[in-house]
């Protein structure tokens, strides 16, 4: 279970992400949502975004409400999920789940390497999937690994069942070839730091989605204290 204070800290994070590309403000934010809106000077009808923060288990109901509800008010959804190594929430290993994997001569094709980086998909990480071919997470500091945002693509993993033959378990009935509902092999397309915002689905307009991304921080404005000379009389 995530702590509330990881919870929190996961939230922060992002918030300061959006609020540094100086395009966006924060209307609300507790430790599952933020909700922010484009500055007017921006754009002339501002969009609202909702960025559900997923630290904890929610059913697809629950979720589908909450889109539900932002369609109907013409807010967009986004979706950051939380990865850690010793959490079962989201980004969970594959060979972590599936204890018995070494047996399963289904994934042959696939370096232990491969294997090893492959992930089980929990069931909201798969629905959400459907609208988007990438996810994005946010990663807890760790012994191994920096606290920080990042965005995988998810690619799909193919089972090669040739090595079954007749009397087989599974034999007959499974394709020899068939795609993972489960099983995906994350690539790092973008790591967020310094700012973040939104990108649009257009073609889905009416679904309002969205996803975070990498842009660019505001500039800070420089403020001059060196000493000034008066005027000599």
């Amino acid at each position: 279970m995530v702590s509330a204070k990881d919870k929190n800290r996961m939230v922060q994070v992002l918030t300061d992400l959006l609020e540094n590309s100086g395009t966006y403000s924060i209307k609300q934010s507790d430790n599952e949502k933020i909700l922010v809106v484009e500055k007017k000077e921006i754009r002339e009808n501002p969009r609202k975004i909702f960025v559900m923060s997923h630290a904890k288990k929610r059913t697809k109901s629950e979720i589908n409400g909450q889109i539900s509800h932002n369609q109907k008010n013409n807010i967009y959804t986004a979706h950051a999920f939380f990865k850690h190594e010793e959490d079962d929430i989201s980004f969970v290993r594959m060979v972590k789940k599936n204890k018995g994997w070494r047996q399963d001569k289904s994934l042959k094709k696939y370096s232990e390497q491969d294997i090893n980086r492959m992930i089980h998909l929990r069931g909201i990480e798969k629905w959400i999937l459907c609208d988007f071919y990438q996810l994005t997470y946010y990663q807890k500091e760790s012994t191994r690994l920096e606290e920080c945002v990042k965005t995988y693509k998810l690619n799909k993993v193919t089972f090669d069942r040739t090595h079954l033959r007749p009397g087989d378990p599974g034999y007959g009935f499974a394709a020899m070839h068939e795609e993972s509902k489960d099983y995906k092999l994350p690539e790092l397309t973008e790591l967020i730091s310094g700012a973040a915002g939104f990108k649009y689905l257009k073609n889905q307009n009416p679904l309002y989605r969205a996803w975070i991304f990498k842009t660019e921080a505001k500039p800070t404005a420089v403020v001059d204290t060196s000493p000034r000379q008066g005027n000599l009389l």
